[in-house]
């Protein structure tokens, strides 16, 4: 299957701004350096520097986190032949179908010279982690019904498994979009000054998300395929 990998890099910034970055290559990075969703740490925000979109900005952020939604690294589509009265129709398949929020700790950043308060940061960029994790956790509760309503083709096993690929990606992109539109309005409320009250709601709400969709979490293996256990 070749890998649909999304990425996101959500900041708190006066003012605000959202830079997104290039897709995220498991063969090229240190799976220890990537952590599925948990309560996060200073220690977690430990680039050098800010990404390169804003080292020339006039503002720099208060915080940057790099968050991606990943698929699963053994995922795979694949397509089996059926004859149905002497026409043969491929039905796509796939297996291993599932995603996770996680965030990388070298790429993420924590800007030392602001004065806004270091916990009221850390929840800030929480919920923004876990507004992804949500959507993870949501594309795996519906990953059964979206492999029901794959198109099937009569053309070739290879057909199949290209217009699943491109069914699939429209999927996540489409999902990606909300995600995208959730983080903004989160940022709107929040990022435009001390926000406690407004912030503590958000936080009610996506642990509760987080709750309700507990039973669909999953903890991936991301090392990339071929590589030994350390």
């Amino acid at each position: 299957m070749r890998r649909i990998l999304l990425l996101s890099c959500v900041c708190l910034l006066l003012p605000r701004s959202v830079w997104a970055g290039p897709f995220l290559d498991l063969s090229r990075v240190d799976s220890l350096d990537l952590t599925g969703y948990r309560s996060l740490r200073r220690n977690d925000f430990s680039g050098a520097h800010a990404p390169a979109q804003f080292l020339h900005s006039q503002v720099l952020p208060v915080a940057v986190s790099c968050i991606y939604v990943v698929v699963n690294p053994g995922a795979r589509i694949y397509a089996e032949p059926r004859i149905v009265d002497g026409v043969t129709t491929y039905i796509p398949l796939v297996s291993d179908l599932s995603f996770q929020a996680v965030l990388s700790k070298s790429c993420s950043w924590w800007n030392k010279q602001h004065g806004v308060s270091p916990a009221y940061v850390l929840e800030h960029e929480q919920i923004h982690f876990a507004l992804y994790e949500v959507a993870a956790r949501r594309l795996n509760e519906s990953a059964e019904g979206l492999i029901r309503s794959l198109p099937v083709s009569r053309e070739s096993a290879q057909a199949a498994v290209t217009s699943t690929q491109k069914f699939l990606q429209q999927s996540l992109n489409r999902t990606m979009q909300q995600i995208e539109k959730d983080n903004t309005r989160f940022d709107r409320e929040t990022s435009f000054g001390f926000q406690p009250d407004r912030q503590h709601r958000w936080r009610k709400s996506v642990d509760g998300d987080l709750a309700d969709l507990a039973a669909h979490a999953v903890d991936l293996d991301l090392r990339p395929r071929g590589k030994p256990n350390r």
